[in-house]
């Protein structure tokens, strides 16, 4: 698939550069929808979204209050599943279940969905980056989509 706009081509790279984690049995997807540009985080979920196999979970960060609300949106028109919310203090995680064709949930009336208040979660560090001095450290970073263990889901 050939990518043609800012959006696609920031969801290939994030596609490509996604980090795994094992939760339970199964190996999620977890990408950072802060991206560039303020580009819109559900149209980023979207094209995110549409690269995953039936079957597949994904967890989104994003350090938005609205990005959770508007996933469960997204879940609903598309039919996939909205597992969970929760909230770090610093991040909104978001699990999601991607959906076959023939296996979509079925569309609920928007008015009427349920937004359920993310949950208090922990997330734990532990990555090396975890160890290094803060003193020496870019405040800006970090330390990448792939340094943090997800302590919530189950």
């Amino acid at each position: 698939m050939q990518a043609h706009t800012l959006v696609e081509r920031l969801a290939d790279e994030l596609f490509e550069h996604g980090a795994w984690h094992r939760l339970g049995d199964e190996l999620v997807r977890e990408f950072d929808l802060a991206g560039p540009l303020l580009l819109s985080e559900v149209c980023l979920a979207r094209a995110l979204l549409n690269r995953l196999r039936a079957g597949q979970c994904m967890v989104l960060r994003s350090r938005w209050q609205e990005t959770h609300k508007d996933v469960i949106h997204l879940c609903n028109v598309l039919g996939h599943e909205f597992i969970e919310a929760g909230y770090d203090g610093v991040h909104y995680m978001m699990k999601v279940r991607v959906r076959g064709a023939q296996d979509r949930v079925p569309r609920q009336d928007p008015m009427n969905i349920d937004y359920p208040e993310p949950r208090p979660m922990v997330t734990l560090d532990v990555s090396s980056y975890a160890l290094d001095d803060p003193r020496t450290r870019d405040p800006h970073d970090d330390g990448g989509l792939a340094a943090r263990l997800l302590s919530w889901f189950r």
